[in-house]
């Protein structure tokens, strides 16, 4: 019985250690990519400010909504919000292969 339960054990952790390496490869890919999508979502901020994305929209037929309120805020943040998901997605789904978890 007592060689049983070492033999589990054993197997257990040897199992264990195989899966390590996954564990901590999925864990950096998704740290990065939480780091990459910061990153894109400064870029997309700074890239809205300099071409006048809210200039743009004040031109088109939205310009009373835009003259109502002051929205480029939430115009920026959506942008930068949604270039900040896209890329997380993308590694968090490279992270959960790398665990081998189907999505």
């Amino acid at each position: 019985m007592e060689t049983i339960i070492k033999d589990q054990f054993s197997r257990f952790a040897d199992s264990l250690l195989a899966y390590l390496p996954n564990l901590v490869g999925g864990i950096i890919l998704i740290l990065l990519g939480w780091l990459v999508g910061w990153i894109i979502k400064r870029i997309l901020v700074q890239l809205s400010l300099m071409l006048h994305i809210d200039r743009f929209l004040k031109r088109s037929r939205f310009s009373t909504d835009f003259s109502k309120a002051d929205i480029r805020f939430s115009l920026y943040n959506f942008i930068r919000n949604i270039g900040f998901e896209i890329i997380l997605l993308m590694f968090l789904g490279v992270g959960l292969d790398t665990w081998k978890l189907n999505i």
